[in-house]
């Protein structure tokens, strides 16, 4: 399949992409270099946005900012590349921590995954429900590397990749009080195929991985079979969303780690492609607002 380049930052850890269909760009962070960048299809410009602390994540907000998820478990509004606003100072138990990545729900609240700087096989991670009046709690301890999160198109189900384990979770879902249970394995990959990391559902409910390490994305249908396999020219695939005109272009980050190894013509950049499934807008949180 024909893949573009469309932006090229180097970016060490390039993760979480979003795309916003109020300003029509694309907005990634590069993790480790506490910076946002945006990409807008229509001008095929792209641009620093923020930088700062470090960002794990971030989610699009009913008002049309960006709340980011940072070290420390520190949450803020950003406007205009800016932080406006401080959600949640820090979090006691992530000061030595980061978040990773995250996901709004239907209702406005966000799920939110911490990992520790190094010794991920601590399972020190955990992953948080931040309400929408600010309020947060955990839901999953000793999580190694939180990583993509989905909802199934029905929303009974939520889907949570842990990295470390390099499985796929499926939890039932509650959409009135954002409970999940049930935890079962949904998809579990061998070392050799790389490490499940970003994760994105499209219009027919197919789940969309991409592998870092592991040169490619991957599409499985709802009945968790797999439909396609699509290489890459970057190793550190990170993770991937739908979005420009009629969320028809799959947006796929990189990064550029390890060092020291093969690394790929692509990686650290910002990559195109246009699979044929539309995806789905993303939810907007509405934590405080």
């Amino acid at each position: 399949m024909t893949h573009r380049i469309v932006a090229d930052f180097k970016c060490t850890v390039g993760e979480g992409p979003i795309w916003h269909p109020d300003h029509k760009k694309l907005y990634w962070t590069d993790i480790l270099e506490g910076k946002l960048f945006w990409y807008e299809p229509s001008t095929g410009q792209s641009q620093l946005y923020y930088e700062g602390r470090i960002v794990g994540g971030f989610t699009l907000q009913a008002d049309s900012s960006l709340l980011l998820f940072m070290d420390k478990g520190t949450v803020a509004v950003c406007d205009n590349g800016q932080l406006t606003r401080t959600i949640v100072d820090s979090i006691p138990a992530e000061i030595e921590q980061r978040f990773n990545d995250l996901t709004a729900d239907p209702e406005g609240r966000v799920y939110a995954g911490t990992m520790p700087f190094k010794n991920v096989e601590k399972r020190s991670g955990r992953l948080y429900r931040f309400n929408c009046d600010g309020s947060y709690s955990v839901v999953l301890e000793e999580v190694g590397i939180p990583n993509g999160m989905a909802f199934s198109l029905d929303r009974k189900f939520f889907f949570f990749i842990d990295s470390l384990d390099n499985i796929v979770w499926k939890f039932n879902y509650k959409q009135e009080t954002g409970e999940i249970s049930n935890r079962q394995a949904f998809l579990e990959f061998d070392q050799n195929e790389g490490s499940a990391d970003g994760m994105t559902i499209d219009s027919k409910g197919n789940l969309w991985i991409a592998m870092a390490m592991g040169w490619k994305v991957v599409q499985y249908g709802p009945d968790g079979k797999l439909k396609r396999s699509i290489k890459l020219p970057a190793r550190f695939v990170s993770s991937l969303t739908f979005g420009g005109k009629d969320l028809s272009q799959l947006f796929v980050t990189t990064g550029r780690l390890p060092e020291g190894e093969e690394l790929g013509s692509a990686a650290g950049t910002l990559i195109s492609l246009n699979p044929g499934p539309i995806g789905l807008p993303e939810f907007r949180s509405k934590i405080r607002i």
